[in-house]
């Protein structure tokens, strides 16, 4: 876009020097013939300060266009950045804890199938009043209060992580 601006700019600085050389080349003729004052002798300087400052004002946007887009693009790309490390840690944190709950899910398969309920560190206020025949035959309902302290530890560990 600058460079079109450029031409434009540059375009329009001619055209305002053809003027001046037109009033030139008037006041010349006029001064030759000696017709005296035509109507031509203001228009053209008035042609060549209005082409003029046409192209100071591109000129002028040019350079404001340069010293602030780029600042906002810069400032646009830095908190992209920092959008993409979020999400690359939120999918870390995905990753580490579906990890973390399918060796969770296994130790408990092992533990149920083995179906001693003392080695499954069972949670005491959860399993209080359940039978154990019952919590060795449901296995939802094991995999419910089995292992209370290791799911606290992943969700510490996820939360530390968090920060």
């Amino acid at each position: 876009m600058g460079a079109e601006l450029n031409t434009v700019s540059n375009t329009l600085m001619d055209i305002s020097e053809r003027y001046l050389t037109l009033n030139g080349l008037t006041v010349d003729f006029n001064s030759k013939a000696k017709v005296g004052h035509s109507k031509l002798d203001g228009m053209f300087l008035e042609l060549n300060k209005n082409f003029k400052n046409w192209s100071e004002q591109i000129q002028s946007q040019i350079t404001s266009i340069r010293k602030n887009l780029g600042c906002f693009y810069t400032n646009a790309a830095y908190e992209a950045q920092t959008f993409r490390e979020r999400n690359q840690q939120r999918f870390k944190l995905q990753c580490d804890y579906e990890k973390l709950d399918k060796e969770l899910k296994a130790k408990k398969e092992k533990l149920f199938l083995l179906g001693d309920p003392d080695k499954w560190e069972l949670d005491p206020i959860k399993s209080r009043g359940i039978p154990r025949e019952e919590l060795i035959r449901d296995k939802e309902l094991a995999f419910a209060v089995m292992l209370v302290k290791v799911m606290g530890f992943c969700g510490l560990i996820l939360t530390l992580k968090l920060g």
